[in-house]
């Protein structure tokens, strides 16, 4: 049975180490935000 993520989960574990080896720098927060609120 596969394995089901959260999507916090999925992008700690699947995509933020894919964009840190492709060179971004996540922790630097005044360029990459974790979360951006939406109306609607």
């Amino acid at each position: 049975m596969p394995r089901r993520l959260s999507e916090e989960l999925t992008r700690k574990e699947m995509i933020d180490p894919q964009l840190e080896k492709a060179g971004w720098y996540l922790r630097d927060h005044s360029k990459v935000k974790i979360e951006i609120p939406v109306n609607g």
